[in-house]
């Protein structure tokens, strides 16, 4: 089906892609060149780059991936050293130094106060962040418009991105009417589980929030793995052919119960869970809650 322009949201690496094309025809040189020249110029962003390639690769650490990648896979697990992968399209192929990822913060900081910052114009850094559409798929109230999400996180709207290549994953978090931001990046990829490290950015703007208000910092999220509601999932499922599976739930935990073992259950989101067990190693339970 369809949509009207602005009325409907998902996401598409290949729709980057296509758009990376787009910029490079109409700007007359690669959209590696292109967002240098309009974007890393202009912000003073010296040490980034629009596109991954072997000969930076002294620059990069080294990427892991989970030792099996044929299955979802429970955190934490072993890892491996992962390939190394060229990738010079839009849907993700810039890298940046720590410090110029904070003068890209500092923009999209700009942004919501409608300035351009030499990117763009003032009049259009306003109507960059207008209208977003409706993104119900990440969350209740959620929006997206030009690779930003809208995103209320207790009773606060932040402007939030994520994106992982082969082996790295990042998240940024920016909190505007606090006048605070926060990036971070880990060259560890869970793609089977869709981790991303969006509680340490969401946490370190709540630290830079309460240490410009003077009041005591908010307790962290827990770093082990949680399941958030976990009697959403909790029951006991028949197959046609008669196999049963019960689901137990615990304070924060899941677990499963099937042909007399018992086995750990980890949230990878969505309603998707990697398993311990052993017939649903590679498969991980997906459940559908209306």
């Amino acid at each position: 089906s369809s949509y009207a322009p602005g009325t409907h949201w998902n996401y598409s690496n290949i729709g980057y892609a296509f758009l990376g094309l787009i910029i490079a025809e109409a700007d007359g040189r690669s959209f590696e060149e292109a967002v240098k020249a309009r974007v890393f110029k202009p912000l003073g962003m010296n040490n980034s780059v629009g596109a991954i390639r072997g000969t930076d690769r002294h620059r990069y650490p080294i990427g892991y991936l989970p030792y099996l990648t044929d299955r979802m896979t429970l955190r934490p697990s072993p890892v491996a050293p992962a390939p190394w992968a060229d990738i010079d399209n839009a849907a993700g192929s810039n890298a940046a130094t720590a410090a110029d990822m904070a003068k890209f913060l500092r923009f999209l900081l700009g942004l919501t106060q409608g300035k351009g910052s030499g990117v763009i114009s003032d009049a259009s850094a306003v109507k960059f962040l207008a209208n977003p559409a409706d993104a119900p798929a990440d969350g209740k109230g959620v929006t997206y418009g030009n690779g930003i999400g809208h995103y209320p996180i207790d009773g606060r709207e932040y402007l939030h991105h994520t994106g992982g290549m082969v082996s790295v994953v990042s998240s940024l978090h920016v909190d505007a009417e606090a006048g605070v931001a926060a990036f971070a990046s880990t060259n560890i990829g869970y793609a089977a589980s869709n981790y991303r490290p969006r509680d340490i950015t969401l946490h370190a703007c709540n630290l830079l929030r309460s240490l410009n208000a003077g009041v005591a910092p908010p307790i962290p999220r827990p770093a082990r793995v949680v399941v958030e509601n976990p009697k959403l999932y909790a029951g006991v499922y028949t197959a046609a052919n008669g196999d049963r599976i019960e689901t137990v739930a615990g304070a924060e935990t899941l677990t499963l119960r099937h042909r007399g073992a018992q086995s750990r259950m980890q949230d990878a989101g969505g309603g998707m869970f990697a398993c311990e067990a052993p017939e649903f190693q590679v498969t991980g339970l997906l459940f559908q809650v209306e």
